[in-house]
């Protein structure tokens, strides 16, 4: 079995919204209901060549990040938006996977369980 990702500061999350777990699994099943939104725009988009929607995109996500403590992985949508911006070479692979961990996260969330590191 592996040791699920924790980019989620759990802590600094529960100091922004307080100690209610009841909310923190509110907000980790309304990151989970746009997930699969986000991903069916980010592949269309990107496979059509749509810059300024895969911006808008990749914008909204850094946000979605930074909203519920994933900094590290914000930082990663900001560099993303910065390179797109710039025509430079980016790694949508990363964030996708990033995407999936932040998943797989919430859903021990959900669960109730706290990922260990």
């Amino acid at each position: 079995m592996t040791t699920p990702h924790t980019h989620i500061d759990r802590q600094r999350l529960s100091s922004m919204i307080g100690n209610k777990p009841e909310l923190l699994a509110r907000l980790a099943a309304a990151f989970l209901r746009q997930l699969p939104d986000w991903l069916a725009d980010f592949e269309l988009h990107s496979q059509a060549g749509d810059t300024e929607r895969v911006a808008r995109l990749l914008h909204k996500m850094k946000g979605s990040c930074h909203a519920v403590s994933a900094t590290a992985v914000a930082l990663e949508f900001e560099k993303a938006e910065h390179s797109l911006a710039a025509s430079l070479p980016w790694n949508s692979a990363l964030l996708l996977q990033l995407l999936q961990e932040m998943k797989e996260e919430f859903t021990l969330i959900q669960a109730g369980q706290t990922p260990s590191a």
